[in-house]
């Protein structure tokens, strides 16, 4: 699996970034009350029912470099 998951809830994505085998950045998004972490390979939490979805990048509004 891989992308990013994006979720309004930021302990959501604090969560799936606990269980990357190493951590990546967490992304804010500039306007609207929505988080994202790119998710590596072998993260299991992500298969979790959680509020968020994932995505295969962010779009150009996030202002995110790629992480």
């Amino acid at each position: 699996m891989g992308g990013y998951f994006v979720t309004p809830v930021e302990n959501e994505a604090l969560d799936v970034n606990a269980h990357n085998e190493q951590e990546q950045k967490l992304v804010k998004h500039p306007d609207k009350s929505l988080w994202a972490v790119k998710v590596l390979p072998g993260n299991k939490y992500i298969q979790a029912r959680l509020t968020g979805k994932i995505v295969q990048s962010l779009s150009v509004d996030w202002n995110a470099e790629d992480t």
